[in-house]
């Protein structure tokens, strides 16, 4: 009987050094993912860029990452209107993708980025694609509400 208990409290010590061990190496991965993504996020060029990290990192979005999805978002809608037909592609094919991006024209973003955002969903919205711009501009009307 004594011998079955000592196996017992050595086994339950085994298996817990061995769940310390995964939860550490875990821990040392996350930190690494959550690195590559905050690097990532602030500097994405094209609504492909975003994409691609949205699907690679959005367990990951808070923070400072989260805030440099927003800059590069609100970036590529007020400075480069002329992409829009690529992000409705994109939200087309995935529905949630939309959310997360009109999630990230908030009010951790510069003002007059934001004016610009709205300024283009509300004066230079191709016709085909009024559903979108309206999401968009309420997102930046939204968003400077909160400034």
């Amino acid at each position: 009987m004594r011998l079955n208990v000592l196996l017992s409290i050595l086994l339950i010590f085994i298996f817990t050094l061995a769940a310390n061990n995964v939860l550490a190496e875990e821990k040392s991965c996350s930190v690494t993912e959550a690195m590559a993504a905050e690097e990532e996020a602030n500097s994405l060029k094209s609504w492909q860029d975003i994409y691609n990290s949205y699907k690679k990192y959005s367990h990951r979005d808070d923070g400072a990452i989260a805030e440099g999805y927003s800059n590069s978002i609100t970036i590529l809608l007020a400075n480069n209107w002329g992409s829009l037909k690529d992000l409705k592609r994109l939200v087309k094919v995935d529905k949630d993708s939309l959310k997360f991006i009109l999630r990230h024209i908030d009010a951790t973003n510069d003002s007059k980025e934001i004016r610009k955002v709205y300024d283009n969903a509300s004066q230079r919205c191709p016709k085909d694609s009024s559903n979108l711009c309206s999401l968009i501009r309420k997102a930046a009307e939204d968003a400077l509400k909160e400034l």
